[in-house]
């Protein structure tokens, strides 16, 4: 399943994006309890990422 950020917001947060744009879109995945959140309709507070 893919997230939209239309539907997500914490997806185009200013942190996010300057890790996606140092590290590249392709090599960057958010995971544990946002994406988790997410998909359970629950909000986002705070965010993982592994590259």
């Amino acid at each position: 399943m893919k997230l939209n950020s239309d539907d997500h917001k914490w997806l185009g947060d200013k942190p996010a994006r300057r890790v996606f744009l140092a590290l590249g879109a392709d090599n960057v995945r958010f995971v544990g309890g946002c994406v988790r959140n997410a998909l359970m309709g629950v909000d986002v507070a705070d965010f993982d990422m592994a590259t």
